[in-house]
């Protein structure tokens, strides 16, 4: 299976029992369902639940998708939010403002964001190697394409070479899924989930 194919034809393939294609939408949620379960619950065998429970609702759901009322990540997301929100629930906590005690505002949490955070890192991380480095030392560490040049060790041509062949990768990776400028696109996906 293309490691690139859409989440919505992954959603619509798990729909009709595709085995296959719930092992790649595992793979690409995984990890970022677990981080906000730690996030939201504060305990890793409840995050490491939570991402059990949605990937099975959503195994069990995906038929009930619509691309028309928006992506599948943020329908995954938002079934996330709902499996935390039970999950607190069953234990007398309630979903609260961070800084009450409780976890961050899960009933409030921003689905279409996280969903297109999600799909930015995940496209920052299909950029190759020296573009995606430059990309990170400019929005994640603040550095002018001087002192780019200067921590890689590489004429700032090339710095800027870099950069603008990672950028125009960036836009095109992104164009079907959001007409956002790319200058706010990086620094979203490195919070969301950008590697190092």
């Amino acid at each position: 299976m293309d490691e690139r194919r859409s989440e919505d034809e992954l959603i619509a393939a798990v729909a009709t029992g595709d085995e296959a294609a719930f092992g790649v939408l595992y793979d690409r949620f995984a990890r970022p369902l677990y981080a906000l379960g730690l996030r939201w619950l504060q305990d890793v065998e409840d995050a490491e639940e939570l991402v059990n429970d949605t990937l099975i609702r959503a195994w069990r759901q995906a038929d009930r998708f619509d691309p028309a009322r928006g992506r599948a990540g943020a329908w995954l997301f938002g079934i996330a939010r709902h499996v935390a929100t039970d999950r607190l629930r069953s234990r007398g906590r309630r979903p609260g403002p961070a800084g009450e005690g409780g976890p961050d505002p899960v009933g409030h949490l921003d689905v279409d964001g996280l969903a297109e955070a999600w799909e930015i890192a995940a496209a920052l991380e299909r950029l190759p190697g020296v573009q995606r480095e430059v990309l990170l030392l400019a929005y994640r560490d603040d550095l002018s394409q001087s002192q780019i040049a200067e921590v890689l060790g590489v004429p700032l041509g090339t710095v800027k070479s870099r950069t603008y062949h990672a950028l125009r990768g960036m836009a095109g990776l992104l164009e079907p899924i959001a007409p956002m400028a790319i200058e706010a696109a990086v620094p979203a996906a490195w919070t969301f989930g950008g590697r190092r």
